[in-house]
């Protein structure tokens, strides 16, 4: 596919945002799309606000002149713009205006055969994958879009297809003229970041809860530019009864902006909650074993493995999506906190409760220069307990490598 026709085919995707703006509620052709047989006339939309007629698996285009009998159109393939210059042509009796089911083909004396390969079910499934985009919010991916409908597709449809990459190319752009979604920055300097970027809102739209989560920008002049969000309904929960702060702090760089080198994430530890570990003070940890807090900062990493596949592509985000996904996890957590203000707590495994009792006991025993053999070797009966192979042997990998030999 030449880049001209490769722009041309974006350019018609890109404009169905501005037909379904325009015309919000389905058309009779519309709805007829997904369904007709494909001997029968059905139809899809065109970026002008008409339709493409789709007759025996092909697509054609509206082709009249000014010279057309009453009711009578002129349709020609599709293809006819592309490296194979298919000439095949169709006549309709009837409005077109009133849609495709009160149109009917006018036999011709000797049809053209086509010169191209069927083309009528990519419409329609590129059809199907941009009104999915629209269904869904702003923070979904594309490529959810693109497998809800080519899963479902049968193998000759699939062929139809462009390249997947292709096909992501033309949903990106879809997506973000319909959403009003900015351009990719090409530096993290010379541009403000917009108000839907900048407040995490959660409800309807009649009653929408919205606070601001932009803590700070250092200023888009600024060559070292550094931009902090934060979630609002968190404040009141960094510190526990004892107004002591239990932070776990972590880096990544492997899904930070695109022009930016590093993405840092602060989370704070909610009492008798699980998988939240704070940063520890010291490496000694017996007051925070014996106060039931987290010894380690794993749960952050955790966050952060968990963090990086919420972003499809391999290559860095470009910083609006990156936002996208920020103020989703925001709502989350907002949802979370609502539900454990209830009352609600996640049940903890008996192997991490067993632990914390263990290491409380053992953190409890007394010990001095005569008790410290005995103190160590208590120590290490139970660290090695608290391996899974230890405290479980059934899961034991060499015990499951013996039982698969024989």
């Amino acid at each position: 596919m030449s880049q001209e026709n490769l722009n041309r085919g974006s350019d018609n995707i890109i404009e169905l945002a501005e037909f379904y703006d325009a015309n919000p509620m389905p058309s009779v052709a519309e709805e007829r799309a997904a369904s007709a047989p494909e001997n029968e006339l059905s139809s899809v939309p065109t970026a002008k606000g008409g339709y493409y007629l789709l007759y025996h698996g092909y697509s054609f285009t509206r082709n009249d002149t000014s010279h057309n009998p009453a009711n009578t159109h002129y349709w020609r393939c599709t293809a006819f713009t592309s490296s194979c210059k298919c000439r095949t042509r169709l006549t309709t009796l009837g409005d077109f205006r009133l849609g495709v089911d009160h149109l009917t083909v006018k036999k011709r004396g000797k049809p053209v055969p086509h010169s191209c390969s069927p083309s009528a079910k990519k419409k329609q499934m590129l059809f199907e994958m941009c009104k999915t985009i629209m269904d869904s919010p702003r923070e979904s991916k594309i490529m959810d879009a693109y497998w809800k409908v080519a899963k479902e597709a049968r193998e000759e449809d699939l062929l139809q297809l462009p390249r997947q990459e292709t096909t992501y190319q033309w949903l990106r752009r879809f997506k973000k003229l319909h959403f009003g979604i900015p351009g990719a920055p090409k530096h993290r300097t010379g541009f403000e970041i917009p108000d839907e970027y900048r407040f995490v809102t959660f409800g309807d739209s009649a009653e929408a809860e919205s606070q601001n989560a932009l803590l700070w920008d250092s200023g888009i002049d600024d060559g070292h530019r550094i931009i902090c969000y934060y979630n609002p309904w968190v404040l009141d929960h960094v510190y526990d009864n004892p107004r002591r702060a239990h932070l776990a702090m972590d880096g990544t760089y492997k899904v930070c902006p695109r022009n930016w080198v590093q993405q840092y994430t602060v989370r704070t530890y909610l009492q008798d909650g699980e998988g939240v570990l704070a940063t520890p003070e010291r490496w000694n940890m017996r007051e925070r074993a014996l106060a039931g807090f987290p010894r380690t900062n794993n749960s952050q990493e955790g966050f952060h493995h968990k963090w990086n596949t919420l972003f499809a592509a391999a290559v860095p985000p470009i910083i609006w999506t990156w936002i996208d996904v920020v103020l989703e996890n925001m709502r989350e957590v907002r949802t979370d906190l609502v539900l454990r203000n209830r009352g609600d707590r996640r049940r903890r495994r008996a192997y991490d409760q067993m632990k914390d009792v263990q290491l409380k006991a053992l953190c409890n025993r007394g010990v001095d220069e005569a008790t410290l053999p005995e103190w160590l070797q208590r120590a290490r009966k139970i660290t090695r307990k608290l391996t899974k192979n230890g405290a479980y042997p059934e899961h034991s990998r060499r015990r499951r490598t013996q039982e698969a030999n024989t």
